[in-house]
């Protein structure tokens, strides 16, 4: 498994598709998850959006497939990333 996560790593490092956060924070906000976040984390998110492998992570954490909260620009945002790294 650490091969593997090492083999990924890069892809994940270099990323420069972004998705606009609003539509997680909108919904951290409604269900009150938000408070468990970084005051940081989140000014970050708004300014600078976040890669699709950030949004994946937030959502599985949240019990979310990302689909869920970004809808088809999610698979758009995969799609691109690894074009552009591939």
């Amino acid at each position: 498994m650490s091969q593997t996560r090492k083999k990924y790593r890069p892809l994940v490092m270099s990323s420069d598709v972004r998705l606009d956060a609003k539509p997680l924070i909108e919904f951290l906000t409604k269900a009150e998850q938000l408070q468990y976040l970084d005051k940081h984390t989140v000014a970050r998110w708004w300014q600078d959006g976040l890669s699709v492998y950030t949004a994946d992570k937030w959502c599985l954490r949240f019990g979310l497939h990302p689909a869920e909260i970004f809808g088809h620009k999610f698979y758009e945002g995969c799609f691109e990333s690894e074009a552009s790294n591939g």
